[in-house]
């Protein structure tokens, strides 16, 4: 009982946290020019960066 209580808090953890990754999911569109790794940008509160995709790899 307390196995299958568990599993199915865990599961409806997750989905939560699926959902709420893609309700703040923002495209950030990035010059031509730039390209691999050294394609980063930086947002304007200061609360992370962001990278691109490039042959690839991140």
């Amino acid at each position: 009982m307390i196995s299958s209580l568990s599993t199915i808090s865990l599961l409806l953890s997750l989905c939560s946290a699926v959902i709420s990754v893609d309700a703040f999911f923002q495209k950030l569109l990035l010059p031509g020019d730039v390209s691999g790794p050294r394609s980063i940008a930086f947002d304007s509160t200061g609360k992370g960066f962001y990278t691109g995709v490039y042959g690839g790899k991140i």
